[in-house]
């Protein structure tokens, strides 16, 4: 799955710099001003039904024909909320672009509803490299899609194709690979089984979702769509991490962390071991790219998207401790406490919301490091409300991070040496941040080899599966402390 979307955003990212020199700060700006109502009908189309699902039993046609049937209807009906709201948003924000924009976005929510259940059949089969397929080519699809209406002077709508053509791609793909098929069956009765977990995750994801797209929205009507797009670019790069790496370890972990969800030694020891690897890959890359930001975005994106390189180095710190730390969703989900995830959630919003809006008259960069003040302060009680469930110490779980972050700090150390006591030319300095990024991740491998060897092996252990021992009778009891050593799930 990692290796899928690092495929896929590589993709994107050889299509990002082309896009940039076509569309301004500008065409980012208008639909990054469009995409959060989107979202917003995504998460109620989606309404967390389809991670309810992997949890229940698979051969039960009512209930999945059924669930399928009602995000039909909330997709259905989120499509034609947004096409409602279009010229409501395209008035208050004085951009009439916004309207046929935000009219033809409304299928998303439509496909995604569609694309739920099926998806979800693939995921509690496991079928991991068929999910990681459709995610792929429908992102090859829309990234050429964009790359030609871009080149042909479509403008915002080279971004809006991309967008369409993403979405029914991953809806054609999954379909096609998956047993599930909808049967003409809707049972009202049926839906209580899901209700609770369906409720809670969509109140998390509801909220999240202000959390994280409140800031376009602002950042649009206070400043303008040129510093929006600025910042939007800059914000994507800061998520990169946890779309590359998180995202996808969840998507894998959640199901077998769901296993196991009654043995804490389980969950805490296989949290230790993620948030250490996680931590390996995320905050070198993070670090290197924060240090060299000028001559990265200068030459990947081109020299007026310098200003989106400095807004990174800015969200860098707090991008990459988002990214390590984003596995307690699924333990959380998986263990069942889906309420703490809500009361974290709503307590940093009401943070966020203030400081945001006591911030934005200041620019964009004032909205970045005040971002990054907010999150850190709230991080004690961020951890430990969610290390608490799985019975870890925060210096425990720090301890699993300090290896790579001390790493990261003398890799940049390195490159600022060298930077400023050679006048090289960005190629190289670009170059340099490469090499030293590989050896800052080589080096922090190397030092906790040991660790990580222990520590993998002891999840193969917890994460075997349950099989019946029948003991020989001549060795009766020695089989009996043969079964009494291993973990009891």
């Amino acid at each position: 799955m990692s290796a899928s979307t690092i495929l896929r955003l590589f993709a994107q990212f050889l299509v990002l710099p082309i896009l940039s020199r076509f569309l301004g700060p500008s065409e980012f700006g208008l639909v990054s001003i469009a995409m959060p109502f989107v979202l917003f009908a995504q998460i109620i189309s989606d309404a967390g039904i389809g991670q309810s699902l992997v949890r229940s039993d698979g051969k039960d046609r009512t209930v999945w024909s059924t669930m399928f049937w009602v995000l039909l209807a909330l997709g259905c009906g989120m499509g034609v909320a947004l096409v409602a709201i279009a010229p409501v948003v395209a008035d208050i924000y004085h951009e009439p672009r916004l309207r046929p924009i935000i009219m033809t976005l409304a299928l998303v929510p439509v496909a995604q509803a569609c694309n739920a259940v099926p998806a979800a059949a693939l995921q509690r089969e496991r079928r991991f490299m068929t999910l990681a397929g459709a995610e792929m080519t429908g992102t090859i699809c829309g990234a050429v899609v964009a790359v030609l209406a871009a080149m042909h002077g479509f403008g915002a709508w080279a971004l809006i194709g991309q967008q369409v053509t993403l979405w029914t791609g991953k809806l054609v793909l999954t379909f096609l690979f998956t047993s599930f098929r909808p049967a003409f069956i809707f049972i009202p009765a049926r839906i209580k089984d899901h209700r609770s977990f369906s409720v809670n995750v969509t109140s998390f994801n509801v909220i999240n979702f202000f959390a994280r797209s409140l800031d376009p929205l602002v950042i649009g009507k206070v400043l303008g769509t040129a510093p929006l797009g600025t910042y939007t670019i800059a914000y994507q790069f800061m998520r990169l991490p946890s779309m590359i790496v998180t995202g996808p370890l969840q998507s894998v972990l959640y199901a077998q962390l769901a296993l196991m969800k009654e043995n804490k030694r389980a969950l805490r020891e296989t949290l230790l071991l993620a948030t250490r690897l996680v931590s390996i890959m995320v905050f070198p890359a993070m670090g290197l790219v924060a240090a060299a930001n000028e001559p990265v975005f200068s030459l990947l994106l081109s020299p007026r998207w310098a200003a989106a390189g400095w807004l990174f180095m800015l969200f860098a710190p707090v991008g990459a401790m988002q990214a390590v730390t984003g596995l307690n969703g699924c333990v959380l989900m998986a263990t069942g406490r889906t309420e703490i995830q809500i009361r974290l959630t709503i307590e940093f919003t009401v943070i966020w919301v203030v400081t945001l809006l006591a911030t934005v008259w200041f620019g964009v960069g004032w909205v970045a490091a005040l971002y990054n003040i907010s999150w850190f302060l709230y991080f004690p009680r961020f951890s430990k409300k969610f290390l608490d469930t799985v019975d870890c110490s925060r210096r425990t779980y720090l301890g699993a991070m300090m290896v790579p972050l001390a790493m990261t700090a003398l890799g940049i150390g390195v490159y600022e040496a060298i930077a400023r006591s050679m006048a090289l030319p960005a190629w190289m300095l670009c170059v340099l941040a490469f090499i030293l990024l590989l050896a800052t991740m080589a080096a922090s491998l190397l030092w906790q080899k040991r660790t990580l060897t222990t520590e993998a092996a002891a999840l193969k252990l917890w994460t075997q599966p349950a099989v019946p021992v029948t003991p020989k009778p001549e060795a009766a009891p020695q089989a009996d402390l043969a079964v009494d050593r291993l973990p009891q799930r």
